[in-house]
């Protein structure tokens, strides 16, 4: 009876010490670093602070030995990254290096998403007419990171602290750079003259058409983000020339004289000529002419099936289109619910319910886009009779919008389609968006299938 009291006893011991390693273990991979990386981790400063109040381990380590590591590691670290810690985006840097590429691409693509989101919500504020001290409390950590970027891609190597390899360095420099603007040179064109003669320039006053992707193309060390901002916005409307290469905004000063200055894009808008006049943009000049939308002429009335009687449901149709007051429903106008539930939100979270989410994307999207829906829509009538009164309820509801005609028509417009499926209304509407993929960098989505799902639970149960 002793001795097997004696092998539970030491099996306990060993389980004990097996789970305080994989403790470490987690910390480490958690954190993307060595030992004592406490601050990277946003949800565990408060547990480990009970935790050292305490004196427990953590991660299997005396608490005390845990901040002298950390300590040490900070003044072991470079300055650079011990600035980037100081930041909730950029600490993914230290958590980027990885031999499987899918995952080191889509840390640093997260990176510049989470830059490009709060670069939209500066812009989208600017437009909005926010005060000027107002964008500069909320996105002066936006205008911090941006300058550390640029001074991190200009000593790139520091990265191999992080073990990062020589590629991942120069693939994370090309990249990161794009976003803040590291190596973006504006060449003065000597001998300014007039973009274009006052009858080439045609009458009708337009939005510009390509104000978010000037502002990424532009920011820079001699464009600051703010700044840039409220210059764009104030050239948020113009005249095209004939040719529809140049864009002149109506508030051009044409008192001052005029600077020119060539911008090469990597990311498919070629170069471009930016004219200034004093603080203000006078011209803005591309290498081919910007693709125009139109919409068709004549009827476009919606089709007969897309009425909210057509699902079967007597009038009123409250009943059918009522949704609980609950978290789930109406996400946009539920912000301060998602916020009292979940603390800080994730920034994708934040960026998705305020209207602002962007996804980092490899190259700009330039030329519109568009494709024909499937024949599995176009030509099954029984799909479109069972999905109309779904895109109807989703009308209602606000989950889509209608394109009004007074607005521009979207950039890219892609093909719909149906897919047979066992439960009401028996089709599942689909969008096919394969033509804008094209254009996105790698990100972090798992998808996973209900078989899977029961093969884990199988498992699970097998083993229990």
């Amino acid at each position: 009876m002793g001795s097997v009291f004696g092998r539970h006893q030491q099996f306990s011991e060993r389980r004990a010490r097996h789970a305080q390693a994989w403790g470490a273990v987690a910390q480490i991979l958690q954190e993307g670093g060595p030992f004592g990386r406490a601050e990277v981790m946003s949800g565990l400063p408060d547990m480990r602070g009970r935790a050292a109040a305490r004196g427990d381990p953590v991660g299997g380590r005396p608490a005390g030995i845990a901040g002298a590591s950390h300590a040490q590691l900070a003044g072991a670290e470079h300055e650079l990254l011990v600035r980037c810690r100081r930041y909730d985006v950029l600490q993914r840097l230290g958590a980027a290096a990885s031999t499987r590429a899918s995952k080191f691409q889509g840390e640093i693509s997260t990176i510049v998403n989470n830059i490009h989101v709060r670069m939209a919500d500066a812009f989208f504020l600017t437009l909005q007419g926010r005060d000027t001290e107002e964008l500069r409390a909320r996105h002066s950590a936006t205008t911090e990171m941006l300058e550390l970027l640029r001074e991190l891609c200009g000593q790139i190597e520091v990265l191999t602290a992080w073990r990062y390899s020589e590629a991942q360095c120069e693939w994370a420099r090309d990249r990161l750079g794009r976003v803040c603007g590291w190596g973006r040179h504006f060449t003065p064109l000597e001998g300014a003259q007039p973009v274009a003669s006052v009858g080439d320039i045609d009458p009708e006053v337009v939005d510009a058409p390509f104000l978010t992707a000037a502002m990424f193309l532009m920011v820079s060390k001699d464009f600051e983000m703010l700044t840039l901002c409220q210059m764009l916005a104030r050239a948020s409307r113009g005249r095209w020339n004939r040719t529809g290469t140049v864009f002149v905004p109506v508030t051009a000063m044409y008192g001052m004289p005029l600077a020119r200055f060539k911008v090469d894009s990597s990311e498919g808008l070629g170069g471009v000529v930016v004219g200034l006049r004093g603080g203000s943009i006078a011209s803005i000049e591309f290498e081919r002419a910007w693709p125009v939308t139109a919409r068709r002429h004549g009827s476009n009335f919606s089709p007969p099936l897309l009425r909210l009687e057509g699902a079967g449901m007597p009038v009123p149709h409250q009943h059918m289109i009522a949704v609980p007051d609950t978290d789930m429903t109406f996400l946009t106008l539920a912000k301060e619910k998602w916020e009292r539930r979940l603390g800080t939100l994730p920034t994708e979270l934040a960026s998705i319910l305020d209207g602002t989410y962007t996804i980092s994307k490899s190259a700009q999207i330039l030329a519109p886009i568009f494709v024909r829906n499937h024949k599995s829509w176009e030509d099954d009538e029984a799909a479109q009779a069972a999905l109309w009164p779904e895109v109807a309820k989703m009308l209602w509801r606000g989950v889509l919008e209608y394109v009004a005609r007074h607005c521009r028509l979207p950039l890219c417009i892609m093909a719909c389609g149906a897919v047979p499926k066992a439960t009401a209304p028996f089709y599942r509407l689909i969008t096919d968006c394969r033509p804008i993929n094209e254009f996105a960098d790698p990100w972090r989505v798992n998808t996973y299938q209900w078989q899977d799902s029961l093969c884990c639970y199988r498992r699970v149960v097998s083993s229990g």
